[in-house]
């Protein structure tokens, strides 16, 4: 769920939460309500056609439902973690 609602709240899985504005902050928020919500009413993280979820697992390197950008993959704090470079920009 983490990566969806990053990629819902087009941020970056290497951004610390110190990092964030308001606005990020707020959008975090929406974003993990929204697919908390959604993914409770159906048992599990649907893998919608216009989430991330419905096209991390693809074979290759899947793109982007929003952009069409390819995602990229990598561990990130331990954890494999799979984002779009475009949409979910590197901080720097």
């Amino acid at each position: 769920m983490a990566d969806e609602i990053l990629w819902q709240a087009r941020l970056h899985p290497s951004r610390a939460t110190s990092s964030l504005t308001d606005e990020e902050g707020d959008a975090l928020y929406g974003a993990m309500r929204d697919v908390l919500r959604t993914s409770v009413r159906v048992a599990h993280v649907p893998p919608r056609d216009d989430w991330l979820t419905g096209h991390r697992d693809a074979p290759g390197r899947a793109p982007c439902p929003r952009c069409g950008t390819r995602l990229s993959f990598g561990r990130i704090a331990g954890r494999t973690t799979v984002w779009c470079p475009h949409c979910q920009p590197a901080p720097g």
